[in-house]
């Protein structure tokens, strides 16, 4: 079991750039409240700097960096805040020429020069640890996807940046190794100290409503997870703060959502096998490890398409469901379900099966029919499903390339949680597995930019530490 000695990480953390560069974007983001333009300048460029460096002691500052001042306020309702779309959670963004000038947009491109960088230049970072045809695709997919990007401007689609911001997206899974590149000698016990009290400080604001963005969702799963992490290490400080943690993530979970609720269970239960041996014995323990995500896996895809294909048979406008009598969790599910995500699955299938095929203009408007907006709303912010957002912004080709990495990246992860002796690696694995497939079947934040970088890059970060320690065993 990893023990955290407090002494030679803080050497790591004094010796690297961590307390300079958390400081500097901590005041850049504070300056927002005084100019939000000015900051948003500056912290485009501490981000360009911090992107293309892509060294582990900048994570937390890439996450402040990533905040806005309208993520912080006070309200009520949990459930409320953590249901906001993209469209209340970004205001006032810069836009030059038609396109958005913020950290978050302009870092996809950032994210996307780092890694070509690396491709072509040190291409070793990757061999063992991503197949090369995936890699060679993914750079192919940059032509469809470019010319449906300047299609998407040239018809003035209000989300014209989407399907190429998708796909940069997904090559931050390539990014994290990276990171794992310019890993410390210190290994996967940096990781505790760069996210736990971070993401504990933003578990707190979470659970007052102080603060919301989408990347609570992750905060979420890996409070969630390290929670059990902590427990179960000696030591009374480590167990009341997993303790803590736990309490934070449940109470947090429950006032909110159905896609919350499976993030913080999912993190949850995978950590507690992952950290856990004991019932059943080892064998036993990594066949249910290996065996429940890859079933869920299978099980988003199916489920996806087929409440997506229900529309062709149910008439949307006619199921007005009350939320407020839906008090059962079987309730809630079933709502969510059909009166919440079928009206939007299905227009984005429909939109998929009506064509072009291959190539897209970015960024269409979805054509919704539900009770809640009326007939043919539209609708700008997304099919609140990666799978199919991903093909509907980008076409057959460059979505399914999209989606290729993410389930790579998960069954990756999956092989951490099973194989590794590393019980931080297993745990931040637990982690990725909670968020990836609870999110991507009811959302599609994990593929966009305000917290699909981090998602992915950690997993990338999880899987290449996990491989750097078995330098025999090689993924093709």
């Amino acid at each position: 079991m990893n023990k955290i000695e407090p002494t030679h990480l803080m050497n790591y953390f004094n010796r690297s750039l961590f307390f300079p560069i958390t400081i500097i974007c901590l005041v850049t983001f504070l300056l927002s409240y005084l100019n939000e333009n000015i900051s948003a300048f500056i912290g485009i460029f501490i981000a360009c700097w911090l992107f293309l460096r892509a060294k582990p002691d900048a994570i937390i500052g890439l996450f402040i960096l990533y905040l806005i001042k309208y993520n912080f306020y006070i309200i009520a309702d949990i459930s409320s805040m953590s249901a906001m779309n993209d469209r209340e959670l970004i205001r006032d963004v810069l836009v030059i020429a038609g396109f958005p000038v913020n950290v978050p947009t302009l870092a996809c491109g950032f994210i996307t020069i780092r890694v070509f960088w690396e491709i072509f230049q040190s291409p070793k970072t990757f061999y063992g640890k991503v197949p090369k045809i995936i890699l060679n695709l993914w750079l192919i997919a940059f032509i469809p996807a470019l010319i449906g990007f300047f299609w998407g401007y040239i018809l003035h689609n209000e989300n014209w940046t989407r399907g190429l911001r998708f796909l940069m997206i997904s090559g931050s899974f390539f990014y994290g190794f990276i990171f794992v590149k310019n890993w410390p000698k210190e290994g996967s016990r940096v990781l505790i100290k760069l996210l736990i009290p971070f993401v504990t400080v933003m578990l707190f604001l979470m659970n007052f409503a102080i603060y919301w963005s989408h990347h609570g969702f992750l905060f979420i799963a890996i409070g969630g997870a390290f929670s059990f992490y902590l427990l179960f290490l000696n030591g009374i400080n480590n167990k009341i703060l997993g303790f803590i943690l736990l309490i934070l993530v449940l109470r947090y979970s429950t006032l909110s959502s159905i896609t919350i609720i499976g993030i913080g269970i999912l993190s949850i239960v995978f950590s507690f096998f992952a950290n856990v041996h004991k019932i059943g014995g080892k064998k036993i323990g990594n066949k249910i490890l290996k065996a429940i995500p890859n079933l869920l896996l299978i099980f988003s895809l199916i489920f996806t398409f087929s409440i997506a294909y229900l529309g062709y048979y149910l008439d949307i406008s006619f199921f007005n469901i009350d939320s407020s009598e839906t008090t059962s969790f079987s309730d809630r599910v079933i709502y969510k379900t059909i009166a919440d995500r079928l009206p939007f699955w299905f227009a984005a299938f429909e939109q998929i099966v009506s064509g072009p095929y291959l190539i897209v203009p970015s960024g269409r408007i979805l054509f919704v029919n539900t009770v809640f907006y009326g007939m043919d709303y539209e609708w700008i912010v997304g099919a609140h499903n990666v799978f199919l957002e991903s093909i509907r912004n980008t076409g057959l080709f460059v979505g399914l390339i999209i989606i290729s990495i993410y389930i790579f990246a998960l069954k990756e992860n999956i092989n951490v949680i099973v194989k590794s002796n590393d019980k931080i690696l297993k745990t931040l694995s637990a982690a990725i597995l909670g968020v990836g497939l609870s999110g991507m079947t009811t959302g599609d934040f994990p593929a966009d930019m305000t917290v699909g970088f981090f998602i992915w890059s950690l997993a990338g970060v999880s899987s290449g530490l996990y491989l750097n320690s078995k330098p025999n065993q090689i993924n093709i």
